[in-house]
């Protein structure tokens, strides 16, 4: 059997508790600017897809290169109720970043 607890306070959540599942992508965006394509770019689309397919099928395991982690990335987490309240109330924890408070030294 599986037991989840709270990514973020820890609680278990078995039972009656409901579970609440936060994903997250992150991604880099593409530029407008590249998305948008002309009629002549369009014109060799057939031959562009062969050589990727062709390369892609003919890669040996050994020659392959680890993906670049800053072009995608996800994440899961197990909330409890009372944190996917909060979660809900601050996605990016600004505010408990604010109540932190450091000194100047």
């Amino acid at each position: 059997m599986i037991h989840y607890s709270c990514d973020l306070c820890g609680a278990p959540l078995e039972g009656s508790e409901h579970r609440f599942v936060v994903k997250i992508d992150v991604y880099a965006a593409a530029d407008e600017r590249e998305a948008t394509g002309q009629a002549d770019d369009l014109d060799d689309v057939d031959g562009s897809l062969e050589e990727i397919t062709s390369s892609l099928s003919h890669a040996d395991d050994d020659d392959e290169e680890p993906a670049d982690e800053a072009e995608f990335r996800g994440f899961r987490f197990d909330l409890c109720r009372r944190c996917q309240r909060r979660y809900l109330n601050d996605p990016l924890f600004r505010a408990a970043k604010k109540r932190m408070g450091f000194s100047e030294n």
